[in-house]
C-alpha cells in the first residue's frame, strides 16, 4: 500500500470534502480522486459514499482512518529517525575507558546528552589491550587512555590529547616529606615504590624508571597492582610510595598525601583514540562536544 494514497484517504476522510482534502495537499482534485479510487482497487473495499457536494465515510473507511493515522504517524517517525541515523542523531556510541578517575568525563557526557538525547552511550571499563581489541573489531567506537611525560604517539588508531594532570607522589601522611609542596624524586631514593602493573594503560613502571634513572637512581618495585586502591591502602599503611595524577574531584583517602613531582616529565595525559575506518555517524558530535569541553590542563 502506498503511503501517498494512504495519506490522501486520511486527509479527505477528515474534512469529508474532495475539494478541501486536495487544497490540505496541493494536489488537484482530479489527482486525489484518482489516488483514492487505486487505494479502494488495492485493497478491495469501498471507503466512501459519494453524494454531490460531500463524502460518508463507510464502516471500512471509518475503520481505516482510525489505523491510517495512526500509521501516517508511525511512518512520519520512522522517516525521520531514518534521517536522525544518518545524522548521527540516533543510535549508540560505545566507549571503553581505562579508568573512571576522568574528571572532564561528567561534563562531556552532560553535554552530549543535551544536545543529542536520542544517541544512546554505553560506557565500559576496561584493559588498555581490550579497548585496542574491541576497537579493532568495531566493538568500540572510542577508547580512553593515558600516555605519561612525553609518550603522545598512538601509530595504531586516530588520536587526540584531551586532558594533561601533573603527576605527584603519593606518601603516607605521617612521612617527613608529606608536608612538603613539592620534592624531586631524588629525595625518594631509598623509598619502596607501589606501582600499577606495566600491562595496566599507564605503563606507570616504564615511566617510573626513566624519571628515577634520571635523577640519579634506579627504584625499588616493591608492589605491583591492577588497582590504584589497593596502593593506595598499603602507601596509607607505611608500606611505600607511590604516584597518582593530581586533580580536584581524584579521591585521595586522608591517610595518604600527595606532593607535587619537580620534574618537567611529570604529567599524564589522557588520549581519545578511534578507528579511522569506523563510520558510526555520531563519532564527529562527540569529538565536537569533547574538545569543546576537555582541555590541556
Amino acid at each position: 500500500m502506498d503511503i501517498r494514497h494512504l495519506t490522501a484517504f486520511v486527509t479527505a476522510a477528515k474534512s469529508l470534502s474532495i475539494t478541501e482534502a486536495a487544497k490540505r495537499l496541493y494536489i488537484s482534485q482530479s489527482s486525489l480522486s484518482k489516488q483514492i479510487s487505486e487505494l479502494e482497487q488495492t485493497i478491495g473495499v469501498k471507503l466512501f459514499i459519494r453524494h454531490y457536494r460531500s463524502l460518508e465515510l463507510t464502516a471500512a473507511g471509518k475503520y481505516l482512518l482510525k489505523e491510517g493515522d495512526s500509521l501516517i504517524q508511525k511512518a512520519n517517525e520512522i522517516l525521520n529517525n531514518t534521517r536522525q541515523v544518518q545524522l548521527g542523531m540516533r543510535g549508540i556510541l560505545k566507549i571503553g575507558c581505562f579508568t573512571s578517575q576522568l574528571p572532564f568525563m561528567p561534563d562531556v557526557l552532560k553535554k552530549f546528552y543535551t544536545l543529542y538525547p536520542q544517541i544512546k552511550l554505553d560506557i565500559q571499563i576496561y584493559p588498555l589491550k581490550t579497548i585496542e581489541e574491541l576497537l579493532m573489531r568495531n566493538e568500540l567506537d572510542f577508547g580512553f587512555i593515558t600516555k605519561l611525560g612525553q609518550q603522545l604517539e598512538y601509530r595504531q588508531f586516530c588520536s587526540q590529547l584531551v586532558y594533561r594532570l601533573p603527576l605527584a607522589f603519593v606518601l603516607p601522611v605521617n612521612h617527613p616529606l608529606a608536608a612538603e609542596s613539592a620534592i624531586t624524586p631524588s629525595v625518594l631514593a631509598k623509598e619502596s615504590f607501589m606501582v600499577l602493573s606495566q600491562e595496566e594503560p599507564q605503563d606507570g613502571v616504564n615511566w617510573l624508571i626513566q624519571l628515577c634513572q634520571r635523577h640519579g637512581f634506579t627504584p625499588q618495585i616493591a608492589f605491583k597492582s591492577n588497582h590504584f586502591e589497593s596502593i593506595l591502602w598499603q602507601v596509607g599503611a607505611g608500606m611505600g610510595v607511590s604516584f597518582t595524577a593530581k586533580h580536584p574531584k581524584i579521591s585521595i583517602p586522608e591517610t595518604v598525601s600527595v606532593v607535587d613531582i619537580l620534574d618537567e616529565d611529570a604529567f599524564r595525559n589522557t588520549l581519545v583514540i578511534w578507528k579511522n575506518t569506523n563510520s558510526n555517524p555520531a563519532i564527529p558530535l562527540f569529538l565536537k562536544v569533547l574538545t569543546s569541553i576537555a582541555c590541556i590542563s
